[in-house]
């Protein structure tokens, strides 16, 4: 691709000469006015005034009129323009009567040397008439062309409000904006949509401030209002609102087009090629995205020489997995920042590097670089770049079971959202927070917060998290034994997930219904549930959904007594499992095993599954499923005769369940114990906690359970002597359970009658 060069200008804002605060507004308002009348004739790559407000805050630049030659040497090297425009102006009176008087230099970012100055006045009311005169003189002065000065041109008089007041709010909601206070630019920005309700550049900051409050869905209508007012836009600006709104759409082939063909119109212009890089790798087009990065590297410098390109090969890389060489590229991108300046490009890279180590398993690297994010971010005053650290540093320490070290930082994440005014990163971090205390065995505290942050994802209209959020819920309530109410939110989850065609959630959703059917007793609608829910997953290519979809139809086909089937699911969820490192699933589907190789009298492999499970779950810091393979092993010790080593087992099995409010796994250890025990002669204690476990997993509808504990429970009876009624519970369970198709059970009730 031929590259047609332009000069690159930055306009980086005036002095405000009078001793009017009230009119310090219109440093920022006439440096954005000024660029979109010189950006207009596409003879000027103008540097996008956010580029120039990042700059003032990496190098800490106020508003001045004259640059001494190492700051000018600092700014070019951040922004890699060859021109800088800035000066003066001296507002007189109040209001739109009042006059004022622009001073304007261009300065050479390389030499120093003044390329042109003009000065002009003019009425405050006749704003843009002045700034379009400045700008024609300017580009004669740069171009020794000719240009029209007796009417605005076409950028300033599409994109200028009608009055001031308008100007001026739009203006101080975009400084407030760019300086990291979205709450503040929203109030400002409502005022001036409200004051001129037909201007899309207004609409497009409106959606900026809504998206940065974590309003999306309030941000994707502002935006469809921009792009449907700027028909009348130079082409330019229209082809980039346009690429906006496709992107909050997560319209991605409508978005890449409109970023395409910006690149194409303007190839020298570095923003648009990122832009494009950026959504190729959000909508999962990470190698496109890497041969737009490498399209990057081939412009003139400085253009070629942007860290931020580096920035982008780190993300592109992480889309595809790639974790090294995303490290690598954000490590590069975070040096080149170092060198220009460039303190918030740093902290992004430093936090990517963070992100892709954690995901490459080194936590060591990516703590040292989310730490340097982290401080970065503090220092510059960007609340929600530290939010984001402090979320990635408590993900790292909860993986690495440090659940203390998790909530501290998931609370500061917390309390810094709700500073910052961000509804859907409050909710998110509310969110994280019931995770940790869930795994802490909080499960009230859990609750509660789930429901917090359920209330605003719905208040913020993010769909897609409150369908999560129920999924939450409902997992909670499962573990307390409210199958009703968990399927409920199960199935509302499922709901929101058909509608919005999230399949991978609705993988998801369709599994925990079905398995509530399962242990709720109702085998048919578990098989429909698991069905649908692995022919999904298979349609998607989701490897992770597979393994859990194909563990819980072998549950329900060692349930029906299948165990060949349930054997070759089993086999195919561990096979799928291993192929993504589910080291924690595949030792899930180790007890399912173990507990099929117990039905068919094979205690010695039962034993060495329930091992492995075991020694999986400790190295994964799970207490929960511990106990699970701790129980799981004393059945199987047991059954060896291996009676000490079953009592230490059940003890620890005990210790571990006693500490969770996990109503199933409390119940699946209470019938364990109360095996051991009857197998020790201690028949009478061990009916009286099978009664108990029977009568509890009966209220709380656990019907696979309850089978369980009635089968152990005819058993005892039996071997303690009371044989007629044993052999009465006994006949009575192996006809219950072959009418609800728990053939397992029937034919293990029917064996212990023979």
């Amino acid at each position: 691709m031929v590259v047609k060069t332009r000069r690159s200008v930055a306009v980086l804002g005036f002095r405000n000469l009078s001793e009017r605060t009230d009119a310090a507004w219109l440093s920022a308002a006439l440096a954005e006015m000024l660029g979109r009348e010189l950006a207009a004739s596409e003879e000027l790559r103008m540097i996008p005034d956010e580029n120039v407000a990042r700059m003032k805050v990496d190098l800490a630049v106020s508003e001045i009129d004259s640059l001494p030659a190492d700051l000018l040497a600092k700014i070019r090297s951040n922004l890699g323009t060859d021109l800088v425009i800035l000066g003066s102006y001296m507002a007189g009176g109040r209001g739109e009567g009042g006059e004022i008087r622009l001073d304007l230099t261009v300065q050479d970012a390389m030499s120093g040397g003044t390329v042109a100055t003009v000065v002009d006045a003019g009425k405050e009311a006749s704003l843009r008439e002045l700034v379009s005169v400045l700008a024609t003189r300017l580009r004669q002065s740069l171009h020794g062309g000719h240009s029209q000065a007796s009417q605005p041109g076409p950028a300033v008089a599409s994109s200028t409000a009608t009055n001031l007041e308008a100007v001026r709010l739009r203006t101080e909601g975009l400084a407030s904006l760019r300086s990291f206070d979205p709450t503040s630019a929203r109030t400002l920005l409502e005022g001036a949509v409200a004051s001129d309700p037909s201007s899309p550049h207004a609409h497009a900051a409106m959606a900026a401030a809504w998206s940065g409050l974590g309003y999306d869905l309030k941000a994707k209508e502002e935006i469809k209002r921009a792009s449907d007012l700027s028909a009348n836009l130079p082409r330019e600006e229209r082809l980039f609102i346009e690429g906006r709104y496709h992107e909050a759409f997560k319209a991605w082939e409508e978005a890449i087009e409109a970023y395409r063909t910006l690149v194409g119109l303007f190839s020298d212009n570095v923003e648009y090629g990122l832009r494009l890089a950026e959504v190729l790798s959000a909508a999962g087009r990470g190698k496109e995205a890497l041969q737009a990065v490498e399209v990057l590297r081939k412009l003139p410098p400085p253009g070629r020489d942007d860290p931020r390109i580096d920035l982008a090969e780190a993300t592109a890389a992480h889309s595809l997995s790639d974790y090294r060489k995303s490290q690598e590229a954000a490590a590069s991108a975070a040096l080149k920042g170092s060198t220009s300046g460039a303190r918030l490009l740093v902290a992004q890279a430093r936090y990517q590097e963070g992100r892709a180590a954690a995901r490459a398993g080194d936590p060591g690297k990516a703590i040292a670089a989310c730490d340097i994010a982290k401080r970065t971010f503090a220092e510059i005053g960007d609340r929600a770049g530290l939010a984001r650290s402090l979320n990635l540093l408590a993900n790292i320490a909860s993986d690495q079971g440090e659940l203390a070290r998790a909530k501290a930082a998931y609370e500061e994440a917390l309390a810094t959202y709700r500073v910052l005014g961000n509804r859907a990163g409050t909710a998110a971090a509310l969110n994280n927070l019931a995770v940790v205390s869930e795994q802490c065995g909080d499960m009230a505290g859990a609750l509660e917060m789930y429901q917090q942050s359920l209330g605003i994802f719905r208040e913020v209209g993010d769909k897609r998290s409150t369908a999560v959020n129920l999924n939450n819920i409902g997992e909670i309530m499962e573990q307390q034994g409210d199958l009703p109410s968990a399927k409920k939110m199960f199935e509302q989850s499922l709901e929101i997930r058909r509608g919005t065609g999230d399949k991978w959630g609705i993988a998801g959703s369709l599994n925990n219904i079905a398995k509530v059917l399962r242990v709720g007793g109702d085998l048919p609608g578990a098989e429909g549930a698991y069905q649908e829910a692995l022919t999904i997953a298979r349609e998607i290519g989701s490897k992770s959904r597979q393994g859990a979809t194909l563990d819980g139809l072998g549950r329900l086909c060692a349930a029906r007594g299948d165990f060949g089937e349930a054997r070759k699911r089993y086999d195919e969820s561990v096979a799928i499992r291993s192929g993504i490192g589910e080291k924690g699933g595949i030792a899930e589907t180790w007890l399912a095993i173990a507990s099929l190789a117990m039905c068919q009298v094979n205690a010695g492999a039962a034993e060495s599954l329930a091992r492995d499970a075991m020694a999986e779950f400790e190295n994964e810091k799970r207490p929960d499923d511990k106990a699970y393979a701790c129980a799981a092993l004393a059945d199987a010790l047991l059954a060896q005769t291996k009676s000490a080593a079953a009592q230490e087992s059940i003890a620890q099995a005990l210790k571990l369940s006693n500490k969770s409010r996990n109503l199933d796994l409390r119940l699946t250890v209470a019938i364990s114990a109360a095996r051991v025990r009857a197998a020790a002669g201690r028949h009478a204690e061990a009916s009286m906690r099978i009664e108990d476990a029977m009568a509890t997993a009966r209220k709380a509808g656990l019907v696979s359970l309850q089978l369980e504990a009635r089968l152990l429970l005819g058993e005892i009876e039996i071997q303690s002597g009371k044989a007629a009624l044993g052999r009465q519970h006994l006949q009575a369970l192996a006809n219950d359970a072959s009418k609800l198709g728990f053939v397992s059970i029937a034919h293990r009730a029917a064996g212990a009658l023979s």
